[in-house]
């Protein structure tokens, strides 16, 4: 009870010291609205008058601001009775943008309470041209940049979605009309439409269960049908083992290859033959076999493997027409072996 009463006392104290010193001086505001400022304008200040209305000199000992974005200064000399000084808030504007609501306590002689000055204010950001936050065009359509939809490694059971941010910075609205989007790839809401000097966003949907071959889908599409400028898409596919058993995930086929590489020789225009086998106990299903060159092709790209059983896979590539940056490629063999659903054979050229 004794220690409420103490602080309670303390309390009221502090406050008539505050309003003592209230009596003896005097601000033509304690708070001053900047308003709207702009970002980018600067510094802005003002002028605290502090009149005194005592007897007596005032000193003003100390001025701190609540934060470093607030710069003060004050008049150093004191102020005789009846006279004024000056007390000068500083606030830069620069990466704060928003509402500001900054506080100064000023200590004077006349009471060891400081009294507390306020700023505040609203700092807007700069317009940016669309040019600057859009810097990629296609066609008046412009991104922020360079356009892909790269949707990663998914499984048939999943979907995927991508947002793109654009700008239409034509004369009339844009409407989504792609030319060679494939099916499995939509657009939420069936269609888009921006206007002119305008900002929006498609959002593009991969249904992976669409996609009806396994392993490396890729391609591009255009976001009208004359345009020239192309939008990749790429999606890896593969197989979800998440639902089998440790009986079936033991069981499973188990994919296995005669040799981890080809070699070509540019003398022979033989095609090489690459032996997968099947060392499980069920059936290995090959969903795909891909080349990251298209020059490369295959005998067979699907097949049943049955337990023990050995494969035989053509392997062509016109070595004759290859170039210094074709020396090297990769065989890429997707299968339904959870244990190695992507086991790939890399392709050398001897010069």
């Amino acid at each position: 009870m004794k220690k409420i009463s103490l602080l309670i006392f303390s309390l009221l104290a502090s406050l008539t010291l505050v309003y003592a010193q209230a009596d003896k001086m005097s601000f033509n505001e304690t708070t001053h609205d900047f308003g709207v400022i702009g970002e980018k304008d600067g510094k802005v200040s003002f002028d605290f008058i502090v009149t005194n209305n005592s007897n007596e000199p005032l000193v003003i000992a100390k001025v701190n601001a609540s934060c470093g974005c607030t710069a003060p200064s004050w008049s150093k000399a004191p102020i005789e009775p009846g006279k004024t000084g000056t007390i000068t808030a500083t606030y830069n504007p620069q990466g704060r943008p928003g509402r500001f609501n900054k506080s100064i306590s000023v200590t004077t002689n006349f009471s060891p309470a400081p009294m507390t000055l306020y700023i505040k204010g609203e700092v807007k950001r700069p317009e940016v041209n669309p040019e600057v936050l859009y810097p990629v065009d296609f066609d008046n359509v412009r991104f922020k940049k360079t356009p892909e939809l790269d949707f990663g490694t998914l499984t048939s059971e999943e979907t995927k979605k991508i947002k793109i941010e654009i700008y239409n910075s034509g004369t009339t609205d844009f409407s989504s009309q792609f030319a060679g989007l494939p099916s499995f790839i939509t657009l939420t809401g069936g269609s888009v439409s921006i206007p002119a000097k305008s900002s929006g966003v498609l959002e593009f949907v991969l249904n992976a269960a669409e996609i009806k071959k396994y392993g490396n889908q890729d391609g591009a599409f255009t976001l009208t049908p004359n345009s020239q400028k192309v939008i990749p898409y790429k999606v890896n596919l593969q197989d979800n083992f998440d639902h089998l058993t440790a009986d079936e995930r033991k069981n499973a086929g188990k994919i296995n290859v005669s040799s981890e590489k080809l070699i070509f020789n540019k003398s022979s225009r033989k095609p090489q033959i690459l032996k997968i086998s099947n060392s499980g106990k069920t059936d290995l299903n090959i969903k795909s076999i891909q080349a990251s060159n298209p020059n490369i092709t295959f005998s067979k790209t699907t097949l049943v493997v049955k337990p023990k059983e050995i494969v035989e896979i053509n392997v062509s590539y016109p070595v004759n027409k290859v170039t210094a940056s074709d020396l090297s490629a990769n065989i890429s063999i997707f299968s339904d072996d959870p244990r190695n659903s992507l086991k790939e054979v890399k392709v050398l050229v001897n010069p």
